[in-house]
């Protein structure tokens, strides 16, 4: 279907796209990491640290999903070039990961907002 050169050049590039969600992970992991340890770990006062809490989670959330985002097109561009089941059901895997991922990250957001609001 492919030409070889094209199909082993496509196959580099669906490692660097999984190397790079990798990297994004950890950088994500990184600055939450660096966040929760420059913002005064030792808070005792809850409300304080839980509203840092859900920040670090929202940052690392937000993470997650562009390296999930990642994901979905090297899996994209692989299914492309190999179309096997395994391959489709992986990507409708990721999909949908992504996609609940998503929504409850939205509706945490959402909520946080509005939390907000009614505190001011």
């Amino acid at each position: 279907m492919f030409n070889e050169t094209l199909v082993h050049l496509l196959e580099w590039l669906i490692a660097i796209l999984n190397v790079f969600s990798i990297l994004v992970l950890l950088v994500g992991i990184f600055l939450v990491l660096k966040n929760l340890m420059l913002e005064r770990p030792w808070i005792k006062d809850y409300a304080t640290r839980n509203r840092r809490n859900a920040e670090a989670r929202k940052l690392l959330a937000s993470y997650i999903l562009l390296s999930l985002e990642v994901l979905v097109v090297a899996d994209i561009i692989e299914s492309v070039i190999k179309p096997t089941w395994t391959d489709i059901l992986k990507l409708a895997l990721i999909i949908i990961i992504r996609t609940i991922i998503s929504y409850f990250l939205n509706l945490e957001i959402a909520g946080h907002v509005s939390h907000e609001r009614r505190e001011v």
